[in-house]
């Protein structure tokens, strides 16, 4: 059961779009992409995981981020 809080908050959104139109993108990369500290970033991805709207897979010592089909409909890309 999803647990979303309507609307996300702006960096949120800002992320989880990132992340969809990345399709897989690692915290650093994101970090630089949005412009937001990589420990925010950290904090951003696992309340969005939390929420069920995205998943991780690690790779080697860095994870790669990617959304899930749920958050392409919020987001509305």
């Amino acid at each position: 059961m999803l647990r979303i809080k309507i609307p996300l908050k702006d960096e949120y959104k800002t992320a989880l779009k990132s992340i969809i139109e990345a399709k897989e993108i690692n915290i650093s990369q994101l970090s630089r992409k949005v412009n937001v500290a990589k420990s925010t970033i950290h904090k951003i991805a696992k309340k969005l995981m939390e929420e069920g709207l995205i998943e991780y897979e690690k790779m080697g010592k860095k994870y790669q981020l990617k959304g899930k089909t749920i958050a392409k409909l919020l987001i509305r890309i």
